[in-house]
């Protein structure tokens, strides 16, 4: 079974770490990204770098080497970083909600309540947060008796290697509490959006015909894209959790087949993210294409006359007229 979970770790991490430097990439070189949504996307994306260049080659190792699981101080460090990019990602992901909250329920507050400079901070907090809590076992929580667990069955588990009332309050608070708000909020991003739509339909206005409509109405399709982006995460890593409250309380019931199973799950929604933005949303992916072009255009235009040769490196840029703070939002093709 070592060399299949090393095949899947080594698959994607490379994935992973190619797709989210694209996504990062992609927001630094193409003004109509730059939102402030979107540089709460590259800290997610950021998570998930942690993943593919951090996470996953340290599982290789301790796949390839079993003494590491049986190091109490390894395994306790390879299931923090888990933990960090959990706990990252779903308080990223809480910092679009609340920006997509004010972008549609309160956009006269957008303005004055969404500035840069706040979600600049708010990323920060984002971070801390998340480390602190994520190796917060080894600060106070580092027991000798989860130390004594750890050697008795030999296998890098949470349950055998961080106490039952540190996974209850990581569950709780850093998980439980955020997916709460945010299913909360989405709701009633989902019933303004509804509300949106059928004034549309009942005023029988084209899009563009009213820019306060038109611009509400991208507002929410980047609400959508977000929902969406929300949604797959959490049915990538609500079996985690599940498995890990089981396991903290329930000895032997989660078998290998089904850790190797979560991991995977939880770990590929790390690549996921990069495809659906650019499913869904035209700018990022006009900015995915260009940067291939350019990637392939040395090749391509070597091989054009050197007269032509300065007009085959000249690219179009992509289009800034939508507005600041738009976020990312769903094309027409993509509908």
């Amino acid at each position: 079974m070592v060399p299949l979970i090393t095949f899947l770790y080594a698959f994607l991490s490379i994935l992973i770490t190619f797709a989210n430097a694209f996504v990062i990439s992609a927001v630094y070189s193409t003004r109509a990204l730059r939102r402030i949504t979107n540089y709460s996307l590259v800290s997610l994306a950021i998570a998930d770098l942690v993943v593919g260049m951090v996470v996953l080659p340290v599982r290789i190792c301790e796949a390839q080497d079993f003494r590491k699981s049986q190091n109490f101080s390894w395994c306790q460090f390879s299931l923090s970083l888990t933990l960090l990019s959990l706990s990252a990602s779903v308080l990223n992901l809480l910092i679009v909600t609340v920006e997509r909250y004010f972008a549609i329920i309160l956009p006269l507050s957008y303005s004055s309540k969404v500035t840069a400079r706040r979600n600049f901070y708010a990323i920060i907090l984002v971070w801390f947060v998340a480390m602190f809590t994520s190796f917060l076992p080894f600060v106070t929580l580092r027991n000798m008796t989860a130390k004594e667990r750890g050697r008795e069955h030999k296998i890098c588990r949470f349950a055998d290697t961080m106490s039952p009332e540190y996974l209850t309050f990581f569950s709780a608070a850093i998980v439980l509490i955020p997916t709460l708000f945010i299913s909360a909020a989405y709701l009633k991003i989902y019933r303004a959006a509804v509300k949106l739509r059928g004034r549309l339909k009942a005023l029988q206005v084209q899009r563009d015909g009213n820019h306060n409509i038109a611009k509400a109405l991208k507002e929410s399709k980047a609400a959508r894209t977000v929902g969406i982006v929300v949604g797959v995460f959490y049915l990538c890593w609500i079996p985690f959790m599940v498995a890990v409250i089981l396991s903290a309380f329930v000895k032997n019931l989660i078998t290998p087949v089904v850790v190797l199973v979560i991991s995977v799950l939880i770990y590929s929604n790390s690549a996921i993210n990069p495809v659906l933005y650019g499913y869904l949303n035209r700018d990022f992916r006009l900015a995915y294409k260009r940067m291939f072009s350019r990637i392939s255009l040395p090749s391509a235009c070597a091989r054009v006359h050197p007269r032509e040769r300065r007009r085959c490196y000249e690219l179009p840029e992509l289009s800034t007229s939508s507005q600041p703070g738009q976020g990312i939002y769903i094309s027409d093709s993509a509908l």
